[in-house]
């Protein structure tokens, strides 16, 4: 008891009788009650966007090691404009044998395919990647299938023709073949249709001259560091090594009459345009 008490000094007028206590006969002062404050009403909140929409961390072993160019961040969102062809059986073993050939005369570079799984299809960009925020996820769509009924398009005619090689800023290069019946329709839709709303809303505009074809194949160029992800449409045309002009040239001698024949005979009918806006897509008549 006494160690307890050793840090505090007594007063003369403690010594001098017993040790003061509350008087308990009468009850202390009731504390006054505090105001209650006004409730404010629970803000209001944004409605949820469709599972499809959600945004969702990198995961490179789910893309052959690829990682996003932009580090992810919860609410931003992806859109792209294309034209979907779907592959025919016989078209798809025509794209595999040119794989194959690069792969072959390409040892040093992994030769990826583009086409997933037996439902695959190719796609004909009409933009870049568009980073969205939330409020533009919904209304993009709406927006380009207004500017394009516009124009009366219908369907179009589609075929593809000669093989080319791109690359993007992540350090990719692709092999394509490029448009060739219905190139000047897409930009038709390109210029009077897709441009106009991409401008109103500050989004990237497409290439000028936009060459339009579709991927079917990439690797990593020569030095590139692999830790960027490419995202479709982000493409440039490009003579840059390993799909140089020559190999080009020497594949599309042996192989553009299987490329060709394994096409629907009188190519593709198009009558749409996809608007894909994270894993959701939008059909839109043309």
């Amino acid at each position: 008891m006494n160690s307890l008490l050793a840090g505090y000094a007594s007063s003369s007028s403690d010594d001098a009788g017993p040790p003061k206590r509350r008087n308990v006969s009468q009850p202390p002062a009731p504390k006054p009650k505090a105001k209650a404050r006004p409730t404010k009403p629970p803000a209001a909140r944004l409605p949820s966007l469709p599972t499809s929409f959600t945004s969702t961390p990198d995961d490179p072993s789910a893309h052959q090691g690829r990682r996003r160019a932009r580090p992810f961040t919860d609410g931003d969102y992806y859109a792209h404009i294309y034209a979907e062809l779907p592959v025919p059986p016989a078209l798809a073993r025509a794209l595999t044998a040119v794989i194959g050939d690069l792969r072959t005369r390409l040892p040093d570079y992994a030769v990826h395919p583009i086409l997933d799984g037996p439902q695959a299809a190719l796609h004909v960009s009409l933009s870049h990647p568009l980073p969205l925020r939330r409020g533009l996820t919904t209304s993009l769509a709406p927006e380009l299938a207004s500017a394009v009924a516009k124009l009366k398009l219908g369907k179009l005619r589609l075929s593809l023709a000669s093989l080319a090689g791109y690359t993007n800023t992540a350090g990719r290069a692709f092999v394509a073949l490029c448009v060739g019946a219905g190139a000047s329709e897409l930009a038709r839709a390109l210029e009077h249709a897709v441009a106009p709303v991409l401008r109103r809303h500050h989004l990237p505009a497409y290439h000028d001259d936009a060459e339009f074809h579709a991927s079917f194949a990439w690797c990593l160029q020569a030095g590139a560091e692999g830790d960027k992800e490419e995202r479709e449409g982000d493409v440039s045309p490009s003579d840059a090594a390993p799909f140089t002009p020559e190999l080009l040239a020497h594949l599309g001698a042996t192989r553009s009459a299987a490329l060709l024949k394994a096409q629907p005979a009188s190519g593709w009918t198009i009558t749409d345009l996809c608007v894909k806006v994270a894993r959701d897509v939008t059909r839109i008549p043309l």
